[in-house]
């Protein structure tokens, strides 16, 4: 009876399969960081970092880091020409952090994202990033204290996100800001400190339609740009000045962290341009003032509507600038598209969006002062 009970697991036994598609580690190369420069007559220079564990019979083994750098007609031609500089083949599929130099980045950067969006092995949760001067020059780094550069980079992204300096980005979510209208995307923008040897975050690159558009936001004004997006990270610290005259001193400067966020948008389509409302209500706590005089109702109210009255001026000026380098990084385009579908068929928006009338309000609420007045 026994037999008889074990003959269906057999049988089944004759249906696995088994891995047929399987990829063995030690058959490959694994790349973590990636990047792509424009290179000479219309081509393209991918650099890969390969990272190799040495084996060892005494535990592990002792890792190296191989950079490899080949150019080609396409991303792929590349991979090709790299392939035939290292032992093996190398994969992609764990991919960390890919690199866009700024001079590509200038073009349409679809082209060079394709092979990605086509893979279904590649990694699409990679982190993209512009960086000011070449790839190479980045990936190359040897940072003291960091024994990859990609865990460097992604650790240094990550970060920034969490303090609101930038938006979650990475391969996949920037795709439908490529191919749709009516928004455009920023990426962080990195240069690198060769005196140092290490990368410094810079600010936003300002995307406009598929193309970096040679403008970025600098760190400075990156939080209240996010804010006004409605995007907050783990904590949103900001830094202004309060008082003094033209030779500040630390007594001159205050730094809240912004707690909770409220945004409107509205629009006004009656006109032949639609004009937009965008009001932002902060609550804060604040985190550095040296004079204190937070015990006082009056300084309060005070200190409230003077930042108010200067971040009011600074969304202005961020608003300025999106819209001198054709960016609609905010995506009021595409929130006319969505609520005002009629005003937003009547118009070219790659071609009005310079052109109309932005309007930021933004209220400042101090909710807490620490435990010293």
């Amino acid at each position: 009876m026994a037999r008889f009970k074990l003959l269906p697991l057999v049988l089944s036994l004759l249906l696995l399969t088994g891995c047929w598609d399987q990829r063995q580690f030690k058959n490959v190369k694994l790349v973590l960081a990636a990047g792509v420069d424009a290179a000479d007559e219309g081509k393209v220079e991918s650099t890969v970092v390969i990272t190799n564990v040495q084996s060892s019979s005494e535990g592990p083994g002792a890792e190296q880091t191989q950079i490899v750098s080949a150019a080609g007609h396409s991303p792929l031609d590349t991979r090709t020409h790299i392939d035939q500089k290292i032992s093996k083949r190398f994969d992609q599929s764990k991919l960390h952090v890919l690199l866009l130099g700024e001079e590509l980045a200038k073009k349409d950067i679809y082209a060079y994202l394709d092979m990605f969006y086509r893979d279904p092995k590649s990694n699409l949760h990679a982190q993209l990033a512009v960086v000011g001067g070449t790839v190479k020059d980045a990936l190359s780094l040897s940072v003291s204290g960091e024994p990859r550069i990609s865990e460097y980079i992604t650790g240094m992204l990550t970060g920034e996100r969490r303090s609101t300096h930038m938006p979650n980005t990475n391969i996949q979510l920037i795709c439908s800001e490529l191919l749709e209208p009516g928004q455009d995307f920023v990426l962080p923008y990195l240069t690198v400190n060769q005196e140092e040897s290490i990368l410094e975050y810079r600010g936003l690159a300002l995307f406009s339609g598929q193309s970096y558009s040679g403008s970025y936001l600098p760190s400075e004004k990156a939080v209240l740009f996010l804010l006004m997006k409605g995007i907050r990270g783990a904590d949103a610290q900001m830094t202004r000045k309060v008082g003094g005259d033209d030779h500040p001193d630390v007594n001159d400067f205050i730094t809240v962290d912004v707690k909770e966020i409220h945004r409107k948008l509205s629009f006004d389509t009656h006109g032949s341009l639609p004009k937009v409302e965008i009001k932002l209500k902060m609550e804060a706590d604040v985190l550095e003032y040296p004079p204190n005089h937070l015990q006082s109702a009056k300084k309060i109210k005070e200190l409230e509507k003077q930042i108010e009255k200067d971040l009011t001026k600074e969304a202005k000026e961020i608003l300025g600038q999106l819209q001198e380098v054709n960016s609609d990084a905010l995506g009021l385009g595409r929130r006319l598209q969505a609520y005002h579908p009629k005003a937003w068929k009547k118009l070219n928006w790659n071609e009005v969006y310079a052109d109309i009338e932005i309007n930021p309000s933004i209220t400042f609420e101090i909710q807490s002062h620490g435990i010293t007045n």
